[in-house]
């Protein structure tokens, strides 16, 4: 099990980057006329996916939370400002 500590901005700014990046991969997905380089692609495009979907999935929503946990599991636990756990 991995587990990745990130404070509210970098889980945002990861999550943006993420998107950046999926949206090229896209076009370069496109025009790409290589059947295994493409398939390639593919398969990175939808493993990135996966991580995007996990990752906005375990987006603090309430604000004060500072803390957001990844994991095989999926378990997400936000610290709010009055140490509330929420998982």
């Amino acid at each position: 099990m991995v587990t990745i500590r990130l404070t509210e901005k970098e889980l945002e700014l990861l999550v943006n980057e993420l998107q950046n990046y999926l949206s090229e991969l896209r076009g370069e997905i496109f025009d790409t006329d290589n059947p295994s380089y493409k398939d390639n692609l593919k398969d990175e495009q939808a493993t990135l996916e996966a991580v995007l979907t996990k990752l906005k999935a375990n987006t603090p929503t309430r604000a004060g939370h500072d803390v957001c946990r990844v994991g095989r599991a999926e378990t997400v636990r936000a610290i709010s400002e009055e140490g509330e756990l929420w998982t």
